[in-house]
């Protein structure tokens, strides 16, 4: 399969055939369409995000749209063909989101430790998505309540009462850098890159 790699900070997207996974208990293999380029994501190219370093060379991107092509064993609620989207993690951020601290019940900051420290956002009183997002998940914590809440955004979607606010400017896998740039940049909307 095809994959893109930065080989130096700031580097230049290159693409490389990667083998394929062999799919985990309760893992999906997802064939990305499109990918949305975020502000962390630059930062981390750029070396920029001490709480998100990456070890190079490296595949980077958070944000990614697909089908599913394969289910491993015990996946029950997916199947081949499947459209899906979601963020990319990865068992370091899993173990920051378990750092998560907590008062009242409720997530108020996440302190992680390794390579995806959050202590500097929630230092600075920021909150993440991806806490509030993931930690149902993650823990089971919730995890109905969370569902209702996601398949109500769903609903809304589909019938065209909520969408992303995406830029005008479309890239594809040729220049995803020049995407990184225009976010880098400050610019308004999702950037997506299609592949």
């Amino acid at each position: 399969m095809q994959t893109y790699w930065i080989e130096e900070l700031n580097g230049e997207f290159t693409i490389r055939d990667s083998p394929r996974p062999t799919l985990k208990m309760n893992e999906v293999l997802i064939k990305v369409h499109a990918g949305g380029v975020n502000p962390l994501d630059t930062k981390i190219r750029a070396g920029q995000a001490p709480h998100a370093k990456q070890p190079l060379p490296a595949v980077l991107g958070l944000d990614s749209a697909g089908t599913v092509e394969e289910v491993g064993p015990g996946v029950t609620a997916f199947n081949p063909g499947d459209e899906v989207y979601g963020m990319v993690g990865g068992t370091t951020l899993d173990a920051s989101f378990a750092s998560a601290k907590r008062y009242t019940g409720h997530v108020v900051s996440c302190l992680g430790w390794g390579s995806h420290s959050f202590a500097p956002l929630s230092f600075r009183g920021a909150s993440y998505s991806g806490v509030f997002s993931l930690l149902p998940l993650l823990t089971g914590e919730n995890r109905a309540h969370h569902g209702r809440i996601l398949a109500r955004a769903a609903g809304l979607a589909e019938d065209g009462k909520l969408g992303p606010l995406l830029n005008e400017q479309r890239f594809s896998d040729k220049n995803i850098g020049g995407a990184h740039a225009l976010v880098a940049a400050g610019t308004l909307g999702k950037v997506v890159v299609e592949f």
